[in-house]
């Protein structure tokens, strides 16, 4: 918490890249890998999912984050931006997927099976 939260050098040193120094396979795979898991764990509109790959190079998933920062300048949008979505566009495309989500639900619809009838 100290290191990512509080102002530190070495947090602060840390450099993003875009993972392009691994093979389309592995590309292909840790993207198959990720796809899956956001579909089991139901994720909506967007997720980051943080992989790492063991001495083997084996991927594993560290964690499944499905509400990141979604802030100008942190790591969802910046990835948006890596594949060439504005920020502006990154926001009007998950509030689009909502909308088309939604659209056939009554207002409240969460809220129907807690009306109590007498």
């Amino acid at each position: 918490f100290q290191a990512k939260w509080s102002k530190n050098e070495v947090y602060e040193k840390i450099k993003v890249e875009r993972p392009a120094k691994y093979s389309q396979k592995m590309t292909a795979l840790i993207s198959e890998i990720c796809l899956d898991a956001y579909n089991i764990f139901d994720c909506h509109d967007y997720a980051r999912i943080e992989v790492r790959l063991d001495r083997l190079g084996n991927p594993y998933i560290i964690e499944i984050n499905p509400n990141p920062s979604i802030n100008r300048g942190d790591c969802v949008p910046n990835c948006a931006e890596m594949v060439g979505l504005s920020y502006e566009d990154f926001i009007e495309e998950i509030m689009r997927e909502a909308i088309l989500r939604y659209r056939e639900r009554p207002p409240y619809y969460h809220l129907q099976s807690a009306l109590v009838t007498l």
